[in-house]
């Protein structure tokens, strides 16, 4: 299976906000040109069999401008949620629940939040059903959170490491994934 996993383009927040779960808007410039771009990285002989998206505006829109269409809304494909944490400056949280929260983000959710291991757990579950249902192409627009979980899974990373992916705005990552004759899942990047 083709997996394209593409990001939405900067939300009004850029980087200087804690936003995860919260749907945070895109100016309407930025999401066109976003499509634009995107659109010519998606074009293959092959059609994506399945469009999805998260929930969540900023990756919901992006796929509608790309389909032209509804795309499947899936929730597992959501930002990390940041719990209380969320719509704050990251310069206003407190430096030492930060550093605690960074030490061991892995296992460790943010105060009233989700885990990373949690949100990889999610993906990789979504990724494995399209698989086992023999999909050959999809796109999957999403968050940087998700790609970075899925993609570690795909290469075999430890989880702790895929902070070192680089995931800019309105990129695309391409996965393939396959099922071997015994039934293993057989996984690369593209």
């Amino acid at each position: 299976m083709i997996l394209q996993l593409v990001r939405h383009p900067r939300t009004v927040y850029g980087y200087e906000m804690c936003y995860g779960a919260t749907d945070v808007a895109v100016d309407p410039e930025v999401m066109a040109d976003a499509v634009a771009r995107i659109r010519p990285l998606l074009s293959s002989d092959v059609p994506p069999q399945r469009w999805y998206a998260s929930p969540l505006s900023r990756a919901a829109n992006l796929a509608r401008g790309l389909l032209g269409g509804e795309p499947v809304l899936d929730a597992r494909v959501r930002e990390l949620d940041f719990g209380d944490w969320e719509l704050t400056p990251w310069d206003d949280l407190p430096i030492a629940d930060v550093t605690k929260w960074g030490d061991d983000f892995v296992a460790s959710p943010p105060p009233g939040g989700e885990s990373f291991i949690e949100l990889q757990e999610r993906v990789v579950t979504f990724a494995i059903e399209l698989l086992d249902a023999g999909v050959e192409r999809a796109v999957v627009v999403t968050h940087s959170g998700p790609i970075r979980a899925l993609t570690a899974w795909a290469l075999g990373l430890p989880l702790g490491n895929a902070f070192r992916l680089e995931v800019g705005f309105a990129g695309v990552l391409e996965l393939a994934l396959s099922v071997d004759p015994v039934g293993n899942r057989l996984l690369s990047l593209r």
